[in-house]
């Protein structure tokens, strides 16, 4: 199949499953374009991808949608795709709509619009949520929410997948050892680095930290190091984003996932991961020592290895592809 492969660029979660699954396309022989926007497009430049207008919450947002659309309509009228798929993109799957392209959206965030949620949540936190996953999903005939645990969806179009381990993560010897990985990115974790580097931790940290205690070692953001570092570690501390949880959830490594307190996406993960058993949840704010020491005995016992008994997101988009592709 031809296929139109749009990557949102807000962060680094939707190019980072896109690095997986468009080389499983293509072995498949499925012919693949790649358009990306944000910070996706520079990781996913050596796929072949191709830049778009980021499309983002903010002032003329109803102008600068009206533009991605029209650009989208005249690149899938010329590329003629058998299908679009859309992760996170919301102006392509509307024009994919008005061009009658059968159409698979994916991504972690859908959750709120097509799952429920076996935690409480504030009612306009939900709704917000929903609102911003259904706009790059409810046009889609096919659905695949990606998460890391055991969820259950309201929606017949919708498929619940676990990410596809990454391989770089099994590779060699992945025997604990005695550093935490701290992830930042961008969100300020100095006073968690701190605090636990005063505790005796000793600490490799990825992303931005101001004013780094004596002996903490700063790593560059390097995709292929960051597995490594992930594959060695006795724990890890970082946001809460969807692809560190589930990584850590994979590997079977304690996590104390912080997650900022406008991020409600990242709470949710937060708060799911320690229902789960492989997680502490805290805010990334104010350092939270009651948090550490939970984490520090959770360190002391150990987890299991998360594997949910779900198809991978490879899996459930081959599936979606084989049935689109039957219903042309």
């Amino acid at each position: 199949m031809r296929i139109a492969y749009f990557v949102h660029g807000n962060g680094r979660g939707h190019a980072m499953r896109a690095r997986s699954l468009v080389p499983a396309l293509r072995t498949h022989g499925h012919d693949v374009h790649v358009h990306a926007s944000g910070e996706a497009v520079a990781m996913l430049r050596d796929l072949g991808g191709a830049e778009v207008d980021a499309f983002l919450p903010g002032r003329q947002l109803a102008s600068r949608f009206a533009a991605r659309l029209a650009t989208d309509r005249r690149l899938l009228g010329a590329l003629r795709p058998d299908v679009i798929v859309v992760d996170g993109d919301a102006p392509s799957l509307h024009a994919a709509a008005m061009l009658r392209v059968p159409s698979v959206a994916i991504g972690h965030g859908l959750i709120f619009a097509h799952c429920r949620l076996p935690i409480a949540l504030p009612l306009h936190h939900r709704a917000r949520e929903a609102l911003s996953a259904a706009s790059a999903s409810w046009l889609a005939h096919r659905v695949i929410v990606v998460h890391f645990g055991v969820l259950e969806s309201f929606d017949p179009r919708v498929v619940v997948a676990r990410p596809d381990p990454r391989p770089e993560l099994f590779e060699g010897d992945t025997r604990p050892g005695d550093k935490l990985v701290v992830y930042a990115g961008t969100t300020d974790l100095s006073a968690y680095v701190r605090g636990l580097h005063t505790r005796g931790h000793r600490l490799v940290v990825f992303g931005r930290v101001a004013n780094l205690p004596d002996g903490v070692v700063a790593e560059a953001p390097d995709v292929a190091r960051f597995a490594a570092a992930l594959r060695g570690c006795r724990g890890i501390v970082g946001t809460a984003g969807s692809n560190l949880v589930s990584e850590a959830g994979a590997l079977g490594r304690p996590l104390l996932a912080l997650a900022p307190g406008h991020m409600i996406e990242q709470q949710v993960n937060a708060r799911l991961a320690e229902r789960d058993g492989f997680a502490i949840a805290a805010a990334a704010g104010r350092i939270d020592v009651p948090a550490i020491q939970r984490f520090e005995a959770l360190l002391e016992r150990g987890v299991p290895r998360i594997e949910p008994p779900t198809p991978t997101v490879t899996e459930a988009l081959s599936a979606c592809l084989a049935e689109l592709a039957g219903a042309v």
